[in-house]
């Protein structure tokens, strides 16, 4: 299953995610609503098992 890419929401918000290496993923979100939020990059960290992401 491929999953990096980048995944842009209906609100403007980016999601990237990088190569899976071990089982792990790592990626960004960047949201473009809120006020707190607006233009702040956050750390996105997973595991994948076959078809499931966590």
């Amino acid at each position: 299953m491929a999953l990096s890419g980048e995944w842009e929401n209906q609100n403007g918000s980016v999601l990237t995610i990088g190569a899976v290496e071990n089982g792990l993923f790592e990626g960004t979100f960047v949201s473009a609503k809120g006020r707190a939020a607006r233009d702040r990059r956050f750390l996105v960290r997973g595991t994948v098992n076959g078809e499931l992401l966590a």
